[in-house]
C-alpha cells in the first residue's frame, strides 16, 4: 500500500504541472489584462507598462511560467547561462524586481489586483473559512443523505420511500441562490434566530483550519444557515445515490446466501450489504469534499463569508493571473489527494480490492 501511495503521488506531479501550465497559458490568452482598468477608468499607458514589467507580463510565456514555478533568481540564472534563448534579454532586464520566489519554495506569487498582498496571504486568510464551511456542509449531507437513502431502499415503494424521494427531488430543485435568501428572511429577519451574515470564527485556528470556538453559540449562529444551504442539495444527491446502490446490492447472490444461512436481517444489511453499497457514494464524496472546501461563491456571497471562492471568482473578472493559477493549483492538489484517499477507502470497504 505504501509503495502504491508513493507511486500515485509521483505520477500526479506531471499532471498537476501540466494543468497549471494550461491554466497559466489560457488566462493570458484571454483578451484584456489585469492592468487595463482600475474600476471604470483606464490607466495611462506608461503606468500599465511599468506594472506589466514589474509582474513580468512583458516576458515570453515560457519565461513567465519559469518565474512562477522556479522564481525570478533561478530564471535569471538560466538566462545568464543560456543567453542565446529567445526572451532572455527581457528576463535579465527586469528580473531584479523579484516578485516571485517560485512555487518550488512555496511562494504562490504576488496578487496583481491587491497591492502589497501575496496569494499566500489570501489563501491563508480565506481557505480555513471555506474549509470549515465545506466540512460542515459535507457532514450535514452525509448525516442526512446516507440514512435517508438506506431507509428508502429498505422500505422500497412505501410511503417512507416516496416521501424521501420527494424531499430529495425538492432539495435538488431549489438552487442555493433561492434557498439562502429564503432562510435569511425567515430565521434571522422574521424569527430573530441565527446571524444574517459573516462567519463566526476568526484566526488563529487550530491546526491552521479548525475554529477555536467550535463549541460556542457564536460560531454556530453564523454557521448553521450557510452550511444548511450548501449541504441540502448534496444530501439529496447522496440519498438518491445510496438508495440506488443499496437496491442493487441487496439483489446480489451473496445477500441471498447470507439470508439463507439464517443471519439476522440487521446483520445482513449492516455487515454485507451496506459496506459494498457505499463504494459509489465514497467515489462521489472525494471530489465533492474538494469542491466544498475550496469555496462555493454563491453561498459565500449570499452570507457575506470571506472564503476562497469569492477571491477565485472575482479574480477571473479582474484577470488576476496569479490568484487564478494558484487557486486552480490548490484545487488540483486537493483533488489528487481526495481521489487517493477514496482509493484507500475502497480497500477497506471491499477486501477484494487490493493495491500493489
Amino acid at each position: 500500500m505504501f509503495v502504491y501511495i508513493i507511486r500515485r503521488l509521483l505520477s500526479s506531479i506531471p499532471v498537476i504541472l501540466l494543468l497549471t501550465f494550461v491554466i497559466f497559458a489560457l488566462m493570458r490568452a484571454i483578451p484584456g489584462g489585469p492592468f487595463d482598468f482600475v474600476g471604470d477608468k483606464s490607466l495611462p499607458k506608461a503606468v500599465t507598462a511599468n506594472l506589466e514589467r514589474r509582474h513580468h507580463l512583458d516576458w515570453p510565456l515560457g519565461w513567465q511560467f519559469s518565474s512562477y514555478l522556479l522564481g525570478d533568481d533561478i530564471t535569471a540564472g538560466i538566462c545568464t547561462g543560456l543567453a542565446f534563448l529567445p526572451g532572455c534579454d527581457a528576463v535579465q532586464a527586469s528580473a531584479g524586481a523579484g516578485v516571485s520566489r517560485g512555487l518550488i519554495r512555496g511562494d504562490l506569487g504576488m496578487a496583481m489586483k491587491q497591492r502589497g498582498r501575496t496569494v499566500n496571504d489570501l489563501v491563508a486568510e480565506s481557505f480555513p473559512i471555506s474549509f470549515q464551511l465545506g466540512l460542515l456542509a459535507l457532514a450535514l449531507a452525509v448525516i442526512i443523505g446516507i440514512p435517508a437513502g438506506i431507509l428508502s431502499a429498505l422500505r422500497q415503494n412505501s410511503w417512507l420511500d416516496y416521501s424521501s424521494s420527494f424531499i430529495a427531488v425538492l432539495g435538488l430543485s431549489i438552487p442555493n441562490l433561492v434557498l439562502g435568501p429564503l432562510l435569511i428572511w425567515f430565521f434571522p429577519l422574521t424569527l430573530g434566530w441565527f446571524q444574517v451574515a459573516t462567519w463566526g470564527a476568526k484566526p488563529p485556528f487550530i491546526l491552521g483550519v479548525l475554529p477555536t470556538n467550535f463549541f460556542t453559540w457564536e460560531f454556530w449562529s453564523h454557521a448553521i444557515l450557510p452550511a444548511f444551504t450548501l449541504g441540502t442539495g448534496f444530501s439529496a444527491s447522496i440519498a438518491r445515490l445510496t438508495r440506488a446502490s443499496l437496491l442493487q446490492v441487496i439483489r446480489e447472490d451473496y445477500i441471498r446466501t447470507a439470508r439463507a444461512k439464517g443471519l439476522r436481517e440487521q446483520s445482513v444489511m449492516l455487515i454485507h450489504a451496506l459496506k459494498n453499497s457505499l463504494i459509489p457514494v465514497i467515489t462521489v464524496l472525494g471530489p465533492l469534499l474538494v469542491i466544498l472546501v475550496t469555496g462555493t461563491f454563491v453561498v459565500e456571497q449570499i452570507f457575506g463569508i470571506p472564503g476562497m471562492g469569492k477571491y477565485f471568482v472575482t479574480s477571473i473578472g479582474n484577470r488576476d493571473y496569479t490568484v487564478i493559477t494558484s487557486v486552480s493549483l490548490i484545487f488540483a492538489v486537493l483533488l489528487v489527494l481526495a481521489n487517493l484517499v477514496v482509493d484507500i477507502v475502497y480497500a477497506w470497504l471491499d477486501p477484494r480490492i487490493q493495491y500493489s
